[in-house]
């Protein structure tokens, strides 16, 4: 196309895999005056493509489907589809943990801002992310990547045990959302679990060939939010997980804690997060890596997704108010508006006031009748929005990871002491029985 005809077409933003976060990015770049194409990748199943937020919103002008994998002629293809439009484009973001390969791939072939291809193999397989971060000289976790459990066995003589006591994590090695992750506790345990996943296809539509047997981390678990451009890294957010046992797991989320740069601990933990990302190649665009530190401090990360923060979005009408600005806006700034990313600080300064996340598990299987506590939880001083997930006339579970969670409540105030009594109270009504209303209840 003509240079000069192309500087007269409207600025577009291509979204690979717009679901979840991706769909806010989608919106607040329509918001922005872009106009959104939206590009599903042949990673990511039909059947997750609606998996959206209740309040987003339809933003896009053109809808393409790429097929045919990661083949020069492949990425022609779509590339050539994308040229037709009547539209510049300016960027091409990753919306969700489905589009992050062909996210690399396009933008490399199309001379467009990215991570290029060379290490694309640590992207999203968590067995390569810890060997690469190991093999940088940072601490990784101690792992085998399995297809039997004849390997398994093998391994297991290999982790260090703390006296009497037997402890190790299976999981899948491309998951999200703590799906099929299971704390062992016994070899028996470590075999049944892997023979049970082995073979499965996951909640991101990827058949689990192997499986990950990693030592057992012990300590606190951080989400470490990063945007970068050209590889200047820029902290976002620090969340501290607030994971507990409840229905028979051992790790169901129930809620987030944003952390300023005060905190203690936190520079160190943002330093050791910027080395990983060295270590992977990450040059361009959002990461959301989960890291735990133990109780001597030293940092060990689980797993780095090389894309923004999931759960829909839902935590930035948290974090906003407490820093002035967004994951979602400042990966926006790092593609579109360089200056106001130089701008930004290199981590997340103390808060204006007080935020948390709280999600909100469930207790019981059934038809869902009636959500009365969710209006309970909508009245709370500090809550600026309560969801619920679940559909009315649906199947609800006992919640066991991410997937399963019923809804979510977030809380903003600059009252914290407030935020903190709002968030135990959200847990108190969660945990009584007539929080929801299933088939079969007593009347």
């Amino acid at each position: 196309m003509d240079p000069q005809v192309e500087r007269l077409l409207p600025p577009a933003v291509v979204v690979v895999d717009p679901m979840s976060t991706g769909a806010r990015i989608s919106a607040d770049a329509a918001d922005r005056g872009f106009t959104i194409v939206r590009l599903w990748s042949s990673d990511c199943p039909p059947e997750l493509r609606s998996h959206t937020s209740s309040s987003s919103r339809d933003v896009f002008a053109a809808t393409l489907e790429h097929t045919g994998g990661y083949a020069i002629e492949a990425l022609e293809a779509t590339a050539r589809a994308l040229r037709a439009l009547p539209v510049r484009i300016n960027a091409i973001l990753c919306g969700s943990e489905p589009g992050v390969n062909l996210t690399d791939a396009l933008s490399e072939h199309m001379r467009m801002r990215g991570n290029g291809t060379a290490l694309a193999h640590v992207r999203r397989n968590k067995f390569n992310q810890s060997e690469a971060v190991r093999g940088a000289g940072v601490r990784a976790v101690k792992q085998a990547l399995v297809s039997s459990v004849e390997e398994a066995a093998a391994f297991l003589p290999h982790l260090t045990q703390p006296a009497g006591a037997f402890r190790a994590i299976v999981k899948p090695v491309e998951s999200a959302g703590s799906e099929d992750v299971k704390l062992c506790e016994s070899a028996a345990e470590v075999f049944e679990h892997a023979r049970r996943v082995l073979g499965t296809t996951n909640a991101l539509g990827q058949r689990n060939a192997s499986v990950l047997v990693q030592e057992f981390l012990v300590g606190a678990e951080y989400i470490v939010d990063c945007v970068s451009r050209d590889g200047d890294h820029k902290c976002v957010a620090v969340w501290l997980y607030d994971k507990r046992a409840a229905n028979g797991a051992p790790f169901v989320y129930f809620g987030q804690r944003p952390l300023d740069v005060s905190a203690p601990g936190v520079p160190e933990l943002i330093a050791y997060t910027l080395r990983v990302l060295d270590a992977l190649g990450i040059r361009n665009g959002a990461t959301h890596s989960e890291v735990i530190v133990d109780g001597t401090g030293s940092a060990c990360l689980v797993e780095c997704n090389c894309r923004a923060h999931g759960g829909n979005a839902e935590w930035v009408p948290v974090i906003e108010p407490l820093v002035g600005y967004s994951q979602v806006s400042a990966l926006l700034d790092a593609f579109l508006r360089p200056d106001a990313f130089a701008a930004l600080p290199a981590a997340p300064q103390p808060f204006r006031s007080g935020g948390m996340l709280a999600f909100l598990p469930s207790y019981k299987d059934g038809v869902l009748l009636a959500a009365p506590g969710i209006e309970r939880v909508a009245k709370l001083r500090s809550c600026v929005r309560a969801a619920l997930e679940q559909h009315v006339g649906k199947r609800v579970v006992r919640t066991v990871n991410v997937f399963t969670e019923l809804g979510i409540a977030l809380l903003v105030s600059p009252d914290r002491a407030l935020v903190e009594a709002d968030y135990a109270r959200v847990h108190e009504l969660c945990a009584d029985a007539q929080f929801v209303i299933v088939e079969g209840d007593a009347p």
